[in-house]
């Protein structure tokens, strides 16, 4: 599991600013007191003021004691060669005690740290160490020498070695108990210094300059090395980020695999980088950068015109730059990643809902549409018939919504980067195609259906208007034969009925007679004919007895 890197650690007040203590005349500088400063511990980070270069995690602690004794210092000055200059001293204001409990490993360690502040390209000429022997303990002086000699057999930085001494120059193959293989060059006085670097480049007790405070650069780098480290810490986090979005990841096959990878892809987005606390890490590194500047400008400070200080500064900038490129690389990437799989989804989400429809009207075709072909042999199951069509086209208007609503969304996804079009235009042309087949074959059975009740309707009609005129005929041939019979009456009796119970338009046998020619019910079909044709016969009757009565 990925560990969350913790916000800057830098001191910042309530009012925004970076705590600064104040020098005797009152104004403000860098650091704190000196007691306060040794009670307290530091990490030092190895590699932090270039964006370039690797930065540790793992930090180098050194004693606050020890990096504020001021026994080894990177004052900022260069040789004529452009090494940056390392200075081996021993302060006036240094307990003697204390320096006998810095080991040659200790010694490494500050060494290892002061040697990894300057930039690649000033480190990459190697260092010029000065040691004002004149000053130093003598046994001070072996332990820094047998520790420098292990150093450079290690890393090789050490370019030039000035021993500044009026004294000649030690054996310290005997002191040390070892050979010493380091770039020695004995440098009687001061002005011997010059030979090899300028006197702007050398402090003052060193016949030069250049000024340096010690504690303001050890406060200056207790407050950016570890906004430094988290910078370069989480840009690797942010790169490891891109390493996934840069393989061919696979698309999900399945809807729920491809709902389960989206929700991972949302919340990766939180682990990787809102976890990381950028925004917050860039506006601390901002008001370090301004704070620091502002007091630069404010009072001539000695660390001002430090070259590891304007370098560091100017990372500062860098860092906080490709951080936000590198944060703004991985949203993409996430973005990209997040559109295609969203596309996906909504696809996949598509097919199903297709796969699904279609499946619907491919039962009502293959199923449905072929076995409900009844057309009914009376009245009343071809009614029945009916109504169960037109229920049935009530319960399809949810399907028939939902289907264009489908057919929209298909549109749409069509538009849509990382879907497949050729497959949605598939879907949607299929689901078209049977749309229509079930508009034509649902029309074609509500048609017939109705042609059948229409058919059994007139059939009926006919009929009982029939078996009416049936009766009346009937009684009229039975009064054809009694004495009394009155032939005017008959005849207004038989217009009176003719009147209430007038025969079927000749329209409507027409329309009898074309039904039955196209029903598929061989009974309703009989009966159809029948019935036109016993109309027929009862109408002829009543035009014979009719001409019989006026006669």
């Amino acid at each position: 599991m990925t560990e969350v890197i913790r916000p800057p650690t830098v001191t910042i007040n309530q009012e925004g600013e970076i705590p600064m203590r104040e020098s005797p005349d009152g104004s403000p500088q860098f650091g704190r007191d000196k007691a306060v400063l040794r009670n307290s511990s530091v990490d030092v980070f190895r590699t932090c003021a270039d964006p370039g270069r690797k930065c540790s995690l793992k930090a180098l602690e050194i004693p606050m004691e020890h990096l504020l004794s001021g026994i080894i210092i990177l004052p900022g000055g260069r040789n004529h060669d452009g090494c940056p200059v390392l200075k081996l001293t021993q302060p006036n204001s240094v307990n003697e005690g204390m320096l006998k409990d810095i080991t040659e490993e200790g010694v490494i360690e500050m060494l290892i740290y002061f040697t990894s502040v300057p930039r690649e390209e000033a480190r990459a000429n190697g260092f010029c160490v000065i040691m004002d022997g004149n000053v130093m303990a003598d046994f001070m002086q072996v332990t820094i020498i047998r520790a420098l000699n292990q150093f450079q057999h290690d890393m090789s930085y050490v370019k030039t070695f000035l021993y500044v001494s009026s004294s000649p120059m030690p054996d310290w193959d005997t002191l040390c108990g070892s050979t010493i293989d380091l770039p020695l060059t004995h440098v009687s006085d001061h002005d011997g210094l010059l030979e090899h670097a300028d006197r702007s480049q050398l402090m003052p007790d060193l016949g030069g300059y250049l000024e340096y405070e010690h504690e303001d650069w050890v406060r200056f780098r207790m407050q950016v090395e570890p906004f430094l480290c988290d910078c370069v810490s989480i840009s690797k986090l942010l790169a490891q980020a891109i390493a996934p979005f840069t393989k061919d990841m696979e698309t999900p096959t399945n809807l729920e695999e491809t709902k389960e990878v989206l929700k991972k892809h949302q919340l990766k987005k939180r682990r990787t980088i809102d976890q990381l606390q950028i925004d917050e890490l860039t506006s601390q590194g901002l008001k370090i950068n301004k704070l620091i500047k502002q007091e630069s400008e404010e009072r001539r400070s000695s660390i001002q015109f430090n070259p590891e200080f304007l370098s560091t500064i100017a990372t500062v900038g860098k860092l906080i730059s490709n951080m936000e490129a590198v944060k703004e690389r991985v949203e993409g990437m996430w973005h990209t990643r997040g559109e295609k799989l969203e596309a996906t989804y909504k696809q996949q989400t598509f097919e199903k809902e297709a796969n699904q429809i279609i499946e619907w009207f491919e039962q009502f075709t293959n199923g449905v549409a072929q076995t409900h072909t009844e057309l009914g042999e009376s009245q009343q199951v071809a009614e029945s018939l009916a109504k169960e069509v037109t229920d049935f086209e009530t319960t399809t208007q949810q399907i028939l919504i939902r289907t264009e609503k489908l057919l929209q969304s298909g549109t749409i996804l069509e538009t849509l980067k990382h879907t497949d079009h050729d497959t949605i235009s598939t879907l949607m042309g299929k689901i078209k195609q049977l749309m229509t087949d079930f508009d034509d074959r649902l029309g074609k059975r509500k048609k017939k259906i109705d042609e059948s009740v229409q058919l059994h309707k007139l059939t009926e009609m006919s009929l009982d208007w029939c078996i009416e005129s049936a009766g009346l005929l009937s009684d009229f041939d039975l009064l054809c034969n009694s004495e009394d019979f009155n032939p005017a009456a008959a005849i207004v009796s038989i217009d009176q009925f003719l009147d209430e119970n007038p025969a079927p338009s000749a329209e409507n046998q027409q329309m009898l007679m074309e039904l039955a020619e196209i029903t598929e019910n061989h009974w309703a079909k009989q009966n159809a004919l029948f019935a036109f044709n016993r109309v027929m016969e009862i109408s002829e009757r009543f035009s014979y007895h009719s001409q019989m009565l006026e006669s």
